[in-house]
């Protein structure tokens, strides 16, 4: 602070009010509710089952779990890869490689990309999206208190840019508007006498380096 003063403006102006409000909202937590919270989760389950059956009696599956002598599994990239980039099953063309080994990549993108044009890319999609639904909702479970609140730990330094981020529960991995396809934003309600209200920056950061 002594050879930037700048930076203790914005520490004492901003860092210091901020880390009172989010402690007050960690201790005050966000109410629950269970039988909607427990709906969520089993119709999140039940969709799993069902895209977990076809995917297993997908014909390329059966062929790559023939041909290996191993079970297919459906977290696996070196699996994917193989089934979707090798010559003998799917045969696509790698849109995207990974960060470190420079493989081809078969993250959410990839998937989202073919899932129009190949029926394998959508079940797995399908899998993939609400595979991480149910992690939601266990999460969510793992960390309710007594009185049907939980209490996320809010973090001011873990992003490059600036914003707030939550674990134990990460409530920002929330779907929201069509992607919320099990209703997980239902299981928040309000205290009695007051409301819930979403606010959106909209892009905030591009339109301060502008």
């Amino acid at each position: 602070f002594v050879k930037e003063p700048k930076l203790y403006k914005g520490y004492n102006d901003l860092l210091v009010p901020v880390s009172s409000v989010l402690s007050m909202m960690e201790y005050n937590g966000i109410r629950i509710n269970p039988p909607r919270l427990q709906a969520s989760h089993i119709k999140t389950k039940q969709i799993i089952e069902n895209a977990l059956k076809d995917i297993k009696q997908y014909p390329t599956i059966k062929k790559y779990e023939h041909k290996n002598k191993i079970e297919f599994n459906p977290n696996s990239h070196v699996q994917l890869r193989d089934i979707f980039f090798g010559e003998k099953y799917e045969n696509l063309d790698s849109i995207k490689k990974t960060k470190k080994k420079k493989q081809p990549s078969t993250d959410k993108d990839v998937l989202e990309y073919y899932k129009s044009t190949n029926a394998l890319a959508n079940l797995l999609y399908t899998y993939s999206q609400y595979n991480a639904m149910q992690k939601f909702c266990n999460e969510i479970k793992e960390n309710i208190t007594p009185d049907n609140r939980v209490h996320t730990t809010y973090w001011l330094t873990e992003t490059r840019s600036g914003r707030s981020s939550s674990r134990d529960p990460n409530l920002q991995n929330l779907a929201r508007g069509e992607k919320d396809l099990v209703g997980l934003r239902r299981i928040f309600i309000a205290d009695k006498d007051f409301i819930l209200a979403e606010l959106d920056f909209s892009q905030m950061e591009l339109r301060c380096m502008a």
